[in-house]
């Protein structure tokens, strides 16, 4: 552990094994023919340039306070047993629909900006003793409904107000709304309206997510109803 900033690990093909994590300062890793990596931590560095496509063998995934990562994209490794993400503040979305959620170990405990889990068609996390379930993370297999990559600009110009809400929600903007869709934190519709005045006052106190579309995009957001 030091001052380490950058690896170049492009000349060990064979390597199957690699932890780095503690390299406050690392940042950049050549992994691009480290193609039988199976062990991989992360942990406590400011990596972010992962493209675990090119990890088809890896079995264990460490993270913890990597504050670089915003996105992860694991479903393209079918043989992951274990996932560990705590700490990580910056991350929002981890696509963990590998087709083998229902066999591995997956944790984001007080990654508390997560917005959206993806996981495998059918799975049920909540009765999955092997899966941290963090309060406030939809667990859905369309994450993209929740993530929008939105510009900030026309994203600031919409507001949902008030939050916490008893009966109705408004939404204020100067942009042509499409559609309003009301989910429940396991991603079920329950309202789809085209109207800046929503009535929520049918729905039990609880976190919903609000996705209002527009000519410039999708933009979501949580709101608590009492």
């Amino acid at each position: 552990h030091g001052e380490l900033e950058a690896l170049n690990l492009s000349n060990n093909s064979l390597l199957n094994y690699l932890d780095v994590a503690g390299n406050l300062y690392l940042s950049e890793v050549n992994f691009e023919n480290n193609n039988l990596l199976e062990f991989l931590n992360i942990s406590s560095t400011q990596i972010s340039n992962l493209d675990f496509n090119n990890y088809p063998l890896l079995t264990q995934f460490q993270s913890v306070n990597n504050q670089a990562l915003i996105t992860i994209d694991l479903s393209n490794n079918p043989l992951l047993q274990y996932v560990s993400l705590w700490d990580c503040f910056q991350l929002e979305n981890v696509n963990m629909a590998n087709g083998n959620n229902e066999f591995l170990e997956f944790d984001t405990e007080s990654s508390y900006n997560l917005q959206c889990v993806q996981i495998d068609e059918g799975f049920d996390p909540n009765n999955n003793p092997n899966w941290y379930i963090q309060e406030n993370v939809v667990y859905s297999t369309q994450c993209n409904a929740f993530m929008s990559t939105q510009d900030q600009n026309w994203a600031n110009k919409i507001q949902l107000y008030p939050n916490p809400v008893k009966d109705i929600l408004y939404i204020k903007t100067e942009l042509e709304i499409k559609k309003v869709s009301v989910y429940d934190m396991q991603a079920k519709l329950l309202k789809r309206e085209k109207t800046e005045v929503i009535n929520l006052s049918t729905l039990p106190t609880g976190i919903y997510i609000i996705q209002v579309e527009t000519e410039k995009g999708v933009y979501s957001e949580k709101i608590i109803k009492k």
